[in-house]
């Protein structure tokens, strides 16, 4: 895998080699089950620890931005999250990892067991409601997510990317503050793509809405 940290002090956070979560995203086809196994197995040459995460209840408030009913896009997020469970252990499995669940974070878990994604979220629900910039920066990343996503049908219409926007503000801590959440020291999340409003906020650090010790990773293929 080739890694390639957004910004320098990013790059300094990579280098002390000490967490990463590595975000797996529902309904993306990008994370097959290769994929997956060969970022468990690049983790675990790089990290002294690590994470997958999946977005599995924030996954049906994409569902429901798109049309889907409240109790359909809950039924079908949870069956998403548990293939991706399923798949994320056994690439766990190929890289002997102690504890396999240890090593996946689902958001619904994450708000029952981690105290502090609670108060990191209403923070970045705050900045949502009363930072014009950070929400403007937010709604355009909410479309680009509903773009992408194969269950879209026709454009998106503000009242759409208004309720997409819910999903971004729920993986915004792990993007911005994971030592927070989990008490590590430093942290990088990793992805293929970052989006423009992230990269921003790391390379500027305004307000310090971004933690210093959070960086940015796009982990990308050698083969493309």
């Amino acid at each position: 895998m080739l890694a390639n940290p957004v910004t320098l002090r990013c790059s300094e956070l990579f280098d002390s080699r000490t967490h990463a979560v590595i975000g797996i995203s529902p309904f993306n086809s990008y994370f097959s089950e290769m994929r997956i196994s060969e970022l468990a197995r690049w983790a675990r040459r790089n990290f002294t620890a690590f994470h997958f995460y999946v977005p599995d209840r924030p996954a049906a408030l994409t569902l429901e931005a798109l049309g889907y009913s409240p109790a359909r896009a809950e039924k079908k997020a949870r069956r998403q999250a548990n293939y991706l469970e399923n798949k994320i252990a056994r690439a766990l499995s190929t890289v002997e990892a102690e504890d396999e669940l240890s090593t996946i974070l689902l958001n619904g878990r994450v708000l029952d067991e981690h105290n502090n994604y609670s108060a990191g979220h209403a923070r970045y629900q705050d900045l949502f409601a009363s930072d014009p910039e950070f929400r403007e920066g937010c709604l355009e990343s909410a479309a680009w997510v509903l773009e992408k996503h194969p269950d879209r049908k026709g454009p998106l219409t503000p009242t759409a990317i208004e309720m997409g926007a819910r999903y971004f503000l729920a993986e915004v801590p792990f993007f911005l503050d994971t030592p927070y959440i989990l008490g590590v020291q430093h942290s990088v999340f990793c992805y293929h793509q970052c989006p423009a409003f992230l990269r921003k906020l790391l390379e500027t650090q305004r307000g310090a809405i971004a933690s210093p010790n959070q960086g940015f990773i796009e982990v990308t293929p050698v083969s493309g």
